[in-house]
């Protein structure tokens, strides 16, 4: 009789814990169903990206390139890294009823270093280097004056272009990605086709096709992020030629501010390796990283909504500056 009257609250303990039990169950589920509704909402919205400039506006981005490549030859190695930092302007003369901006394109400011296997590293700081070191003349040059004037709409697309210095590309796009003319929703994708010239081994010269593909992967607090993967068209069997083609495979992300109609960051990554290139046992590795990260505005103060979307955005490990490689005379080259 005594041990029955001492269950009997444990039991009842138990009843009473069974349907508070059977509420957090009920609230996890209706929470998940409010999820999955929310998910199923966002997927059914359509969003307009435009881009949108303001006449006497300045804009300027932070863009930085970390590369390695590693080559073996006959068993030989060699490794070369280069690091750069800089940053793009951009001046805003005029924008018209359309929207279509006049923007004069400059880079202010140039830090980059390079090491190749045993050799002594080269410096260069626009800032601090009174005289470039040999081969970075050209590249000392182009600081702090107009190098591009572009004629932009509101889509993207470049209508007018003037360039007084040659730009080399590096496979992250055109100055402005492009945007589809539609409104979209999530899961849309559309490309920019784009052809790349290479020399092959008995000095033809090859077009190769190649197209950039979108799409809109999230849309976070008034954020578009978008990611972006190119895809070589051109059929290529030939090792040496896939060698220079390596910088143009690139997958990467870019975050959009809708209302702003600003391009806040690109995030660009290489890893990609070619064995044959120049002999059966040659092989090249290339690693790097290109990020271009928006740092201010004359039209966007510390409590502007592209400020405050900034401070919100997906957190992601960048590397932030601008790219230095070589081109294919080996002078140093910057990606602007």
């Amino acid at each position: 009789m005594l041990a029955r009257l001492c269950s009997f609250p444990i039991l009842f303990c138990f009843l009473c814990l069974v349907p508070a039990l059977h509420a957090e169950e009920t609230a996890a589920e209706r929470a998940e169903r409010l999820e999955a509704a929310k998910s199923r909402l966002a997927a059914q919205q359509k969003v307009l990206l435009r881009y949108k400039f303001v006449t006497g506006e300045t804009l300027r981005w932070k863009v930085v390139h970390i590369a390695s490549t590693d080559t073996k030859i006959q068993g030989n190695t060699q490794a070369s890294q280069s690091r750069s930092t800089s940053i793009k302007t951009w001046k805003v003369e005029q924008v018209s009823d359309q929207g279509v901006a006049t923007i004069v394109h400059s880079v202010d400011q140039i830090d980059m270093w390079h090491k190749v296997s045993d050799r002594p590293e080269v410096r260069y700081n626009s800032e601090t280097t009174k005289t470039p070191p040999p081969g970075y003349e050209q590249v000392a040059n182009t600081v702090g004056v107009p190098l591009s004037t572009y004629e932009i709409s509101t889509t993207g697309e470049i209508l007018k272009r003037e360039s007084e210095h040659a730009q080399m590309k590096f496979g992250v796009g055109d100055v402005t990605p492009p945007l589809p003319t539609e409104a979209i929703s999530l899961g849309h994708r559309w490309s920019a086709p784009h052809e790349v010239r290479i020399r092959l081994t008995d000095n033809r010269v090859l077009n190769i096709k190649c197209r950039q593909v979108y799409e809109l992967a999230a849309i976070n607090n008034g954020l578009a992020e978008i990611t972006v993967e190119t895809e070589i068209l051109t059929p290529i069997n030939d090792a040496a030629a896939k060698s220079q083609l390596i910088q143009q495979m690139t997958k990467g992300r870019l975050y959009f501010d809708i209302s702003q109609g600003k391009l806040l960051s690109k995030e660009f990554d290489w890893d990609e390796s070619v064995i044959g290139f120049s002999g059966a046992d040659s092989l090249m590795h290339y690693l790097a990283r290109f990020t271009e990260q928006f740092v201010t505005s004359n039209q966007a103060a510390s409590n502007s909504p592209i400020a405050e979307r900034q401070a919100t955005r997906p957190s992601v490990a960048l590397v932030a500056d601008e790219i230095f490689i070589r081109d294919r005379n080996g002078e140093p080259s910057l990606r602007r």
